[in-house]
């Protein structure tokens, strides 16, 4: 500035100042005055003290401080100038990413709410005012409590009973729904929400206790019943009049509460004598001469077959087998309210549970108790179980029940299983779509959250500025390859730096859903989430809500929000129901009108010319690929579909130049298009560049944007893009890809909202390989496998194709999903968080490394300890048989170990170590030896010590200071003690040593020891 100073004085010499007419504390000089052009050219050219001026105001006593400018940059600032212990109010009239009226009265209102004073007359326009009551204000709670029903029905579930007319009978009602009865939501069967049938056995029991019934001779379940993620299902017992020999009927009716659907039977029972005959119970418990069963692996075998239980419904706790005889301990979680119960059906259900090793022999099979014969009830209010399970046919046994002394608590005679399907459940188990379902907002503390407009404004932060979040938009455009690029760049620069390790990088865009440009942004952040965990957060505005996203939204598990009117909203998978299936046999093609199939002489294309030629009726086909007849096999093809009894030109076009697609439409008048090119480049996201990326995104996103741009004018049938699962999941390595292919889901939907035809398949894995699949090795096969991926054999995919063009919906996932898998694999993806219940942590396994564990090791221990671990991590990775095929002393790169395996093993490694490890740490400390010695290195000693490695201590010091707060860290003494060591320890070409000279506070009397403590002398940690 000094050059304009000068000129600036001359500029201001004839103005006239005057002191100011309200207090003023100056950021030049704390005492100066405004009065001269002295201070105002002082003010251009100083120092700005803006610490000084605030800790000075504060010091006066002010409390509130109000910001009045473009934005909230010193809103931001201000706090972190003052004492922790201080409860100064910051507020800011005006936001860059607001409209300014609402900015300025929200400003405003803040104000007022701190304590400040606001005329609200001379700003509001002019009204009347009201009279208040002269009393306090009263409040009134208006929801509902959980507690007894008031009305006669006498039962939890139950609310209402009556009796019927001109019949000896009754009718019980009620609702049944996951927010009502919470436990009902974690008794899952194949994704969908299922009532258990011990359900149906507690209303059976209640009913014939109200009918004064003995017990229920018989009950069977017709079908299941689902249970709808939001609303309840309206439920009605009726017992008719008692027949000749005493016996009742009762029928179980359920509908959707308030849509008026007719009412679906689903049990059926008869109340009467129950002849038990006595229980055996045996002297000592457990029998002395029955083996004990594994019980810890049961959930899990339970979810690989489909059936997924909460903690309410997991309490089987021991089991054993004495000959054919199966004896557990069954206990509910503490909470669990079992007194209004007669027995309460989690815990029945998990009596149930036992049976499990009864039909081990059947596989994977799905299998639900179907049909009830004798149950009788002794005792009610139980918590707590013995259970002894006798088999009396093939797939039925025999249940007694005792309390914890031995006491019966009741019997069932005979309990028989079967199986069941997806489409008993209404549901297709391989087809889903995207929903958004509104977020619960975490309780606790707030991150905090700072917003930047570009990366120019990014690159300027400082580490005093960092706060928890920092939202950054993404200003699409309408380029989506423009849109990715700025996204990439953002991510590159964010890793970059290792001062935001410990802040997460949120992206924010508009309209996602249906913007192709937003949508590339956002298929390219769940792929780099899947890379780099807890580091990235997405957020989209739908329309034109400018609501600001609330803070604890960002603490939303999953890391993925939209902003609808208001509301948070996050994305979930559900199955399609079989209703909205309209044809299962899929909508009829015209067979006269010419079918153009995009990369149709791939291995997928090919498949599906097949499929329509063959049982489709398609009797004209149009194939394309870049090399057109050339294409090795095209010839052979083209006669394949001839012998079907159908035509197939042959067309070489790049569908990435808009010229070549629009000769294709002109010479070739096509009445559907179903486009299938493209290719992946995989690769971790540090190694994205704008050529790769634009590579990726051109034959598919560029493809599809020309053919949807120069088909508008053609009555087309339909409109069918093949998208992939990465867009939906994401997937690690395939950044640009999933930003492909999410910006294909983003131009269905917009098609769909234009009344055009659209249909976007984010296809799952099929097992037939393609160009895009065809060199996947058995190490990638086996990261999908974990991914919760199973491939689709290629008649099934075809079969889903013919179903999704069926289906009212433009995006739609069909994929074969890996409950089990996805359970034990780790976190679970956010948009697969409505159909998988994340497994609770397991208890560690004989020989499990935790980083508590690790830590209270030391010495050789942990060193054999910590090399099991990097050995087992990367077995698990490389798909090996064993630990023991990881040479210790082998490189990761002869292992096998590429890019991507080297981010999921050092993401392993971190989560086992609670060590955060650089995303190339694999390749730093290249054999499994190596980096176990720096994980050594990395961990603090048994006593809470860190280890005494120099680079090991650098590691510490450099985390600790990400972590830390702002003003925690005095800057200029780190700048001192870090100048000064690397002028002692750096070597002859370091400045210092060249030249003699250091710092004037010398360090070379510190010990190595007092060198270590350089954390805690800068107060950091």
């Amino acid at each position: 500035m000094e050059p304009v100073l000068e000129r600036f004085r001359e500029a201001i010499a004839g103005v006239t100042f005057s002191a100011p007419s309200i207090p003023f504390v100056s950021t030049v000089d704390i005492d100066a005055a405004p009065v001269d052009a002295d201070y105002w050219v002082r003010n251009v050219r100083d120092t700005v003290r803006f610490a000084d001026a605030v800790a000075h105001l504060h010091e006066q006593g002010v409390s509130r401080f109000l910001e009045v400018g473009p934005d909230t940059a010193l809103t931001a600032a201000g706090p972190g100038c003052l004492p922790e212990e201080s409860t100064a109010a910051f507020v800011s009239l005006f936001r860059r990413d607001q409209p300014e009226v609402r900015a300025l009265a929200t400003g405003l209102a803040r104000f007022q709410v701190h304590g400040g004073t606001v005329d609200w007359a001379r700003y509001l326009p002019a009204a009347a005012r009201v009279e208040l009551p002269t009393y306090a204000f009263q409040r009134r709670r208006y929801w509902l409590d959980d507690a007894e029903p008031a009305r006669r029905g006498g039962h939890p579930l139950l609310d209402a009973a009556v009796q019927l007319a001109e019949e000896d009978g009754f009718l019980l009602s009620g609702r049944l729904a996951t927010r009502a009865q919470t436990w009902l939501a974690e008794h899952t069967v194949l994704g969908a929400t299922v009532v258990p049938g011990s359900v149906f056995a507690e209303l059976a029991l209640h009913a014939a206790a109200q009918a004064g019934a003995d017990g229920v001779a018989e009950l069977t379940l017709q079908a299941p019943l689902v249970l709808p993620e939001h609303g309840a299902v309206e439920v009605q017992v009726r017992v008719g009049a008692s027949g000749a020999a005493g016996d009742r009927p009762v029928t179980v009716h359920a509908r959707p509460a308030e849509d008026g659907a007719p009412w679906t039977c689903y049990a059926r029972a008869v109340l009467g004598p129950v002849d038990a005959g006595p229980q055996a119970e045996p002297v000592a418990w457990p029998p002395p001469d029955a083996t004990a069963l594994d019980v810890d692996s049961a959930y899990a075998a339970f979810a690989a077959a489909g059936l997924e239980y909460g903690p309410a419904f997991r309490g089987l706790g021991a089991a054993w087998r004495r000959g054919d005889e199966i004896f557990a301990d069954i206990a509910l979680p503490d909470l669990t309210d079992t007194g209004r119960y007669g027995l309460h059906p989690a815990l029945l259900d998990a009596a149930l549970h036992a049976m499990r090793y009864l039909y081990e022999d059947k596989g994977d099979r799905t299998l639900l108790p179907f049909a009830w014969n004798g149950i009788a009830l002794r005792r009610t209010g139980a918590s707590a179980l013995r259970v002894r399970i006798s088999p009396v046919a093939a797939e039925a046994a025999r249940i007694e029940l005792a309390d914890p002394t031995g006491a019966p608590v009741g019997v069932v005679e005979s309990l028989a299983v079967r199986p069941v399907s997806a489409e008993q459940l209404g549901h297709h188990d391989s087809l889903y779509v995207e929903d958004l379902v509104p977020a619960t907002l975490p309780t606790g503390p707030e991150p905090t959250v700072l917003t930047c407009i570009d990366l120019a404004e990014l690159a300027e932060l400082t580490d005093r500025d960092l706060p928890a979040v920092v939202v950054l938009a993404a200003g699409t455009g309408t380029d989506p390859v423009a849109a990715a690029g700025r996204a990439v760049d953002a991510v590159r620069a964010w890793l970059a730096e290792d001062r935001f390790a410990g802040t997460r990088l949120a992206l924010r865009t508009r309209n996602a859903r249906t913007d192709p440009a937003a949508a590339a942004v956002w298929g390219l952040l769940r792929s780099v989430q899947q890379e780099h965990p807890d580091r990235f957060l997405l957020a989209d505005l739908e329309g034109t809500d400018s609501a600001e996203i609330p803070a604890a939204a960002w603490n939303v598990p999953g890391g993925q929000l939209v902003l609808r009117d208001g509301a948070v909203l996050v994305p979930r998978l559900s199955h399609v129901p079989l209703p909205a299936i309209t044809d299962r046999d899929g909508a009829a093609w015209d067979p006269a009108g010419p079918v153009l199939i995009t990369g149709g002489l791939g291995a997928l294309g090919a498949a599906l010319a097949r499929h329509l030629a063959a049982d489709c009726g398609v009797r004209e086909l149009v194939l394309t690929g870049r090399r057109g007849p050339d294409t090795p096999g095209a010839a052979e093809l083209a006669a394949e579909l001839a012998a079907l009894g159908a035509s197939a030109r042959i067309v070489a076009c790049d569908v990435a130049e808009r010229d070549q697609v629009a000769a294709l439409l002109a010479e070739h008048p096509v009445t559907a298009v179903v486009h299938a090119a493209g290719i992946v480049d995989d690769g971790v996201v540090t190694g994205l560049t704008e050529e790769r990326l634009r590579a990726v995104l051109a034959p598919k996103l560029l493809g599809a944007l020309w053919l949807d741009e120069l088909t508008r004018d053609r009555e087309l049938t339909d409109f069918v893009l093949f998208s992939s699962a990465a867009g939906v999941l994401g997937a690690a390595g395939q950044s640009a890809y999933s930003a492909a292919n999410a910006a294909l889901d983003a131009l269905a939907r917009r098609r769909h909202a234009a009344g055009l035809p659209a249909t976007s398949l984010a296809w799952g894995l099929w097992e037939r390989p393609s160009g895009i699949t065809g060199a996947l090795a058995a190490t990638d096969l086996a990261r999908i496998a974990r991914a919760g991926l199973r491939p689709l054999a290629t008649a099934e995919a075809l079969e889903l194709f013919d179903l999704a063009r069926a289906v009212d919906e433009p995006v739609l996932a069909p994929m074969r999903l890996d409950r089990a898998a996805l359970r034990t694999g780790g976190q679970v993806p956010a948009v697969l968080r409505g159909l998988v219940r994340e497994a609770p942590a397991p208890a560690a396994a004989v020989g499990a490394a935790s980083a508590a564990s690790l830590i209270a090791l030391s010495g050789p221990d942990r060193e054999k300890a910590l090399l099991a671990l990097v050995r087992t991590e990367a077995a698990g990775v490389l798909a090996y048989d064993s630990p023991a095929a990881v040479g210790e002393h082998r490189t990761f790169a002869e292992l096998g170990v590429d890019s991507l395996a080297a981010v999921e093993l050092r993401n392993r490694l971190s989560q086992a170590t609670g060590v955060r490890l650089p995303a190339a740490v694999v390749f730093e400390y290249a054999t499994p030896a190596a980096l176990a010695a720096h994980l050594h290195e990395s961990l603090p000693a048994a006593d809470g010590v860190w280890g005494t490695s120099v680079l090991a201590g650098l590691d510490q010091l450099e985390a600790a200071l990400a972590d830390a707060e702002p003003a925690a860290v005095d800057r200029a003494k780190l700048r001192m003690r870090l100048t000064a060591l690397l002028a002692k320890y750096g070597g002859g070409e370091q400045t210092g040593a060249a030249t003699g000279s250091v710092p004037e506070h010398d360090l070379s009397s510190a010990s190595d020891d007092e060198l270590f403590d350089l954390v805690d002398d800068l107060g950091v940690g």
